[in-house]
């Protein structure tokens, strides 16, 4: 295989140097426009080995007429052909020469590859890299004062907020990209704004609002010809029309989207259609379908461990589904490899964002230096001013001392524009701080998800009724702490969780998930909002969930309702939750080597956070009262 592929580039290298010797002798450019034109358009196909031979038949004419343009498009081109065929690496060394070959006052074509660079990196899964190149695009795009590219680098930075799941953000971009490219005509960049836009409500749950973005990509599409365009448009329709339980309509877009893609080799979009159909099709319990697509799709995957750890899941039910427990256990194992390397990727990503939170306090710091700088130069600037116009005023009478005047009020104006951006400057760093502060919790709120979900699986696959009822009671833990940094990422400007409103949440859920059927509880709440710390009311909602499950499954066995009381209070430098029930009471008394192991659990937890807790009967009620050291700040 070697020897065929050193013989095949051989012959490629002759004809390089046939057709350059035979350039030679023709003066006339129409061969090397011919030549470009063939490599532009093979880039995009499965013939990566054309996409070469042109590109070695354009670069030694381009370097012998000196034109570092065609070198420029050439080099890009090629890269565009490595990046399609995921030779990600090949395509990054192609653009680094690109940038060698951009004029220094080009900044149109210096945003259009900045962009392309962002989506490589976005495609080998460096989001940071790709947030930091499109924000320069855009920039490069506004210096250029191109609206194309404007409305291309808008585009980029909003689908960087929505891979960041920043709703608010995602949002305006998308909105300031459509209204540029409807305002400077082109349908083009319409027609990409609203699609992904479109494809942002469907992930984000808010698919009904999605429909008519969708026809109008779909009018669009077939005005521009493009059929990828149209394929992207199908796809998206088809995970509508599943939303809208229109399973016909479903089905045959999906398949429509699936043979564009075979027919251009598109592994990336042919795999995302294929895991999709199988999914529906698994959910319908139609098995042999969701077979053909479920593995179709593992045949097209490539190395995306996002994409390939629910597929591997969705594999795993398949054949769980089909009792071949062997093979669903074996794609149940690599789920979990690919979900430990992204609990590894997240990691990573996270000492990056403390190390960019520590760049951002030094830079902090030294805009305030500036800053104090700035203030002591003005100070002393309107001093020695002052000092000179009094004599100015004395020896030059009134007209002297206006253009004096004059003179001031334009440096006082120039130092409060520095001043202005420096403070523009500070908002945006503190912006920064809380977009990373927020991504944390809802990249630690999506790994607990997946951890619970492993659990679940896990319960579903055992057949013994103890493993499976303490991996459903993991899974509630799980999912209590879930809740907590759920309710963070969802906090605009505060650190802090509202833990009173937050019980509520909890006990709804706990409720649904714990009681047995047939016996109505009626609970209440007493008390105020008292805002907690991450780690304090972590711990706080884990002992509330085993004193509420403790009460849901035992407390009131046998009875036709029940009652149970939640008060929050706060004094003397203490917070004090009591949680009550009037079931039947604990058979002993209540102390850490007492009772079973979610008694023990509670004890452990309570140290966790300095709380004092106590049992006791009152009123044929069994309160529990835990006491915890807290000091209200505003």
């Amino acid at each position: 295989m070697r020897l065929l592929k050193n013989i095949l580039s051989s012959f490629v290298g002759v004809l390089c140097l046939i057709n350059s010797v035979a350039f030679g002798f023709n003066s006339d450019s129409t061969l090397l426009k011919s030549y470009q034109t063939k490599l532009r358009v093979l880039r995009y196909t499965k013939h990566l080995d054309s996409a070469v031979y042109y590109f070695n038949l354009v670069t030694p004419i381009a370097k012998q007429k000196n034109d570092s343009i065609i070198l420029f498009w050439a080099h890009k081109n090629l890269g565009d052909a490595y990046e399609h065929h995921q030779h990600l690496d090949s395509t990054l060394h192609h653009y680094k020469i690109c940038e060698t070959l951009i004029a220094p006052t080009n900044h149109s074509l210096k945003s259009f590859l900045l962009g392309d660079k962002s989506y490589t990196y976005k495609l080998l899964y460096d989001y940071d890299k790709s947030t930091e190149l499109s924000l320069q695009a855009l920039d490069e795009a506004y210096l250029a004062g191109d609206s194309l590219r404007v409305v291309s680098s808008l585009l980029n930075v909003a689908t960087d907020f929505a891979d960041l799941d920043l709703r608010k953000q995602a949002t305006l971009y998308f909105t300031k990209a459509i209204g540029t490219a409807t305002r400077v005509g082109n349908t083009v960049m319409l027609e990409y704004s609203l699609r992904f836009y479109a494809k942002f409500l469907l992930e984000k749950d808010n698919w009904k609002n999605s429909y008519g973005l969708l026809n109008r990509t779909r009018t669009l599409a077939l005005i521009n010809s493009d059929s990828i365009s149209l394929a992207f448009n199908w796809f998206y329709l088809s995970s509508y029309f599943w939303k809208a339980k229109q399973l016909d309509s479903c089905f045959y877009l999906g398949k429509k989207a699936e043979k564009v893609w075979e027919a251009r080799a598109e592994k990336i979009d042919l795999s995302h259609v294929c895991y999709q159909l199988g999914k529906c099709y698994l959910e319908l319990g139609q098995l042999p379908e969701a077979t053909h697509y479920l593995l179709k799709a593992e045949k097209l995957a490539l190395g995306d461990i996002y994409f390939n750890e629910p597929l591997y899941t969705s594999i795993a039910a398949l054949y769980n589904r089909k009792s071949q427990p062997t093979k669903a256990y074996q794609y149940l194992q690599k789920a979990k490899e690919l979900s430990a390397q992204i609990r590894e990727k997240e990691k990573s990503g996270k000492q990056a964002g403390l190390q960019i939170k520590y760049q951002t306090e030094e830079k902090e710091a030294l805009i305030n230096k500036q800053k104090k700088e700035t203030e002591q130069a003005k100070s002393e600037a309107v001093k020695s001013t002052y000092q000179r116009n009094t004599i100015l005023f004395v020896t030059l009478g009134s007209l002297l001392f206006s253009i004096v005047v004059i003179y001031l009020n334009r440096k006082i104006n120039i130092k409060n524009h520095q001043l202005s951006v420096t403070n523009s400057e500070l908002v945006k760093s503190t912006e920064q701080k809380q977009i990373l502060l927020k991504e944390v919790h809802h990249r630690v709120k999506n790994n607990l998800t997946t951890l619970k979900s492993l659990f679940y699986l896990q319960a579903k696959s055992s057949n013994n009724q103890e493993v499976k009822q303490a991996l459903e009671d993991c899974q509630q833990q799980i999912h209590s702490m879930a809740l907590i940094h759920q309710n963070m990422y969802e906090a605009t400007e505060t650190e802090k969780l509202d833990f009173f409103n937050f019980l509520k949440q909890l006990m709804h859920e706990l409720e649904a998930s714990s009681l047995p059927s047939g016996i109505p509880v009626q609970i209440s709440y007493q008390g105020e909002g008292v805002d907690l710390d991450v780690s304090t009311a972590l711990f706080l909602s884990l002992m509330v969930n085993e004193l509420a499950t403790n009460s849901f499954k035992h407390a009131f066995v046998g009875r036709d309702e029940g009652k149970i009381e939640i008060e929050l209070k706060q004094f003397d430098r203490k917070l004090e939750l009591t949680f009550a029930d009037d079931g039947i009471g604990l058979p002993r008394e209540f102390g850490s080597a007492n009772g079973n192991f979610g008694f023990k659990l509670l004890h452990i937890m309570a140290d966790q956070v300095n709380a004092n807790m106590t049992y006791r009967r009152e009123n044929s009620y069994s309160v529990f009262s835990i006491e915890v050291p807290y000091e209200n700040k505003v």
